[in-house]
């Protein structure tokens, strides 16, 4: 208060010795000032609780941000152990399927072995019936 009262009497004096003069200007700036040293006075605490709501807004914003880029890098780090553990699989795969073709392809030529010798039997089975049978009509046509 001590200083609004030096500041008006100083204001007082300078107009009275013609330094400062009294016109629209200097009302107007008289005015805005005065405004907005009133303003600041009494909506400082409002303006600081409105700053001090946004920082905890801000800063709880930032928590929520980077809660949610730990949670990605961490199932980024698990989705790379698994893609890494299923190349890993995968080669072991390669090296079990080559060697089943490798042990298919040794047994290939005994499987054929066995089939073609399935079908000659089967054939020589057939010529021994047709035989029997010949035989049997021969001896009963006579």
């Amino acid at each position: 208060m001590l200083n609004i009262s030096i500041i008006i009497l100083l204001l007082l004096i300078l107009i009275s010795k013609n330094i400062i003069l009294l016109n629209e200007e200097t009302l107007i700036l008289l005015c805005f000032t005065t405004f907005c040293w009133l303003g600041f006075n009494k909506l400082k605490d409002s303006f600081s609780k409105d700053f001090f709501e946004q920082t905890n807004k801000i800063e709880s914003d930032f928590k929520d941000s980077f809660n949610l880029i730990l949670t990605s890098l961490s199932s980024n780090l698990q989705w790379q152990n698994i893609f890494q553990k299923l190349s890993t699989n995968f080669n072991s795969l390669e090296s079990y399927f080559k060697n089943l073709n490798l042990r298919i392809t040794e047994q290939l030529p005994l499987i054929h072995s066995q089939n073609v010798q399935k079908i000659y039997l089967k054939k020589l089975l057939f010529t021994q019936s047709l035989e029997q049978q010949t035989g049997k009509i021969v001896i009963y046509g006579v």
